[in-house]
């Protein structure tokens, strides 16, 4: 089967692995807010966000492994060389796990919520980094397939846990938290029994294993902060929001980011997806296919704000108390528009070339670009300064990205990146000040030039499109 071939079935997959993921994010993000409180769905949200950042516990040894088999065939692995190191970085994992939990216990016995919480953590923290370490290694060859399936059971489960707990009247912080990690509990034994590590289990303990380890750790721990500070970015406008505000007003911004981010959960899997491809392409071809994809990720996000439109009439008739959350929405769709094409296309070319410290620098500048103006908005205790700045910081991580890789490829995107840069200010500018009803006149007035300013663009994509099928 060609490459071009692996790519779309792979594809097919991973699209339908986050359309279940969608649904699952339908019942969590709209149906569960309905029957728990504002307050427990914002702790709900910290365990979430807290969780997001148990992978830098890995030390980078999923990353290393990623990047060093992207491109080879499953069958082709020397399973000698490396389920030992897998299993040696398993038992580090379960080690951090009971270390967290004692700390706990030790630290936070008198919060009873957050107690509860980071419990979960320490148990999500082994559950996770493993599963995260076996399909990482899996989805950098070509078992994607495979991968996408054991998501697709995940999601499935969460979304039947979510709604027997709404039906049965049990539904709260701490059974939807341990649903949670439970169906994730499930997928990673079914990758456990699927690659069988535990088989080299009397291989782990050697000089030769535990410095082989340390070595994929140094390959792939600057690809691991580079993704970690990608994170923080929102991660720490979130946290700020957490502390400086209060628990409710941290459950509403979170969930105006949460119904922004849908498009982003349905498409992202694709980068993984395309990352070993690349690696099987000669460059001439990467770089006409960055051209292309550049392109139309540039000009979908922007079509696609009429889900914006959507959501907007959706939560004000169907969940009214989390109207306040309409305000931040604003801010958080263009920033989640800009994340999509990080997500699916940069970040995955700038592993292609190995530009990875390149990558790190930028998502390093652009946090402190961040931190900048979360510093300002916590002085004057002003939310929206705090969501501005997490889309100005994205927007600067953005055209960095895309001025390093047009170079690397010599193409020119500037005309559609200023007409993406246009559209996105004036959205801002006009929600904020004027209400979703001229916002949704400047969506219809572009739609209605983008085909007369990119006809050629577009005609030239779509034959593209055309010939790869």
């Amino acid at each position: 089967m060609s490459t071009q071939s692996n790519f779309i079935k792979d594809s097919y997959w991973a699209v339908g692995a986050q359309a279940v993921s969608l649904l699952t994010s339908v019942i969590v993000s709209f149906v569960l807010p309905k029957y728990i409180s504002i307050a427990d769905f914002g702790y709900w949200q910290y365990f979430l966000l807290v969780a997001s950042y148990v992978g830098v516990l890995h030390f980078g040894f999923g990353d290393g492994i990623y990047l060093q088999l992207g491109g080879q065939y499953w069958n082709c692995i020397n399973r000698r060389e490396w389920m030992p190191k897998m299993m040696l970085s398993f038992i580090f994992q379960f080690s951090l796990s009971l270390i967290l939990t004692i700390v706990t216990l030790f630290l936070l016995s008198n919060a009873s919520i957050y107690c509860a919480i980071y419990l979960w953590i320490a148990v999500y923290l082994s559950i996770e980094n493993c599963y995260k370490i076996m399909t990482m290694a899996m989805m950098s060859t070509d078992q994607m397939q495979f991968v996408s399936k054991t998501v697709i059971v995940d999601k499935v489960l969460m979304s039947l846990a979510i709604v027997a707990l709404i039906v049965f009247g049990g539904a709260d912080a701490y059974t939807v938290i341990a649903s949670y990690v439970l169906a994730h509990a499930v997928v990673f034994f079914i990758v456990w029994f699927k690659i069988k590590p535990y088989e080299f289990i009397c291989d782990v303990f050697s000089k030769c294993i535990f410095m082989t380890t340390l070595a994929i750790c140094g390959v792939g721990i600057v690809l691991m902060m580079s993704n970690i500070m990608s994170i923080l970015l929102v991660g720490a406008c979130r946290f700020a929001v957490e502390h400086y505000w209060d628990i409710e007003t941290f459950s509403k911004f979170s969930f105006s980011i949460t119904i922004a981010s849908f498009f982003l959960v349905f498409i992202s899997q694709i980068g993984y997806v395309l990352f070993p491809v690349l690696k099987r392409m000669k460059e001439e071809k990467q770089k006409l296919l960055f051209e292309r994809l550049d392109f139309l990720l540039t000009l979908l996000p922007i079509m696609s704000y009429l889900f914006f439109f959507v959501m907007y009439c959706f939560v004000r008739y169907w969940l009214p108390k989390y109207m306040d959350s309409l305000l931040y929405l604003g801010f958080t769709a263009p920033f989640i528009c800009y994340e999509i094409k990080v997500c699916m296309l940069y970040n995955t070319y700038f592993k292609n070339i190995g530009a990875i410290k390149q990558l790190l620098t930028m998502n390093a500048l652009s946090v402190v670009c961040a931190l900048c103006l979360y510093l300002i908005a916590i002085a004057q205790h002003n939310i929206y300064i705090m969501a501005l700045g997490l889309l100005f910081a994205e927007f600067v991580k953005v055209w960095m990205m895309r001025w390093y890789l047009s170079n690397e490829f010599s193409v020119s995107t500037g005309r559609v990146a200023k007409f993406e840069t246009t559209f996105n200010c004036l959205f801002v500018a006009v929600y904020y000040y004027w209400g979703i009803g001229y916002a949704l006149m400047l969506y219809i007035a572009t739609l209605c030039v983008i085909y007369p300013l990119f006809k050629n663009e577009l005609l030239t994509t779509f034959k593209y499109i055309k010939s790869k099928r």
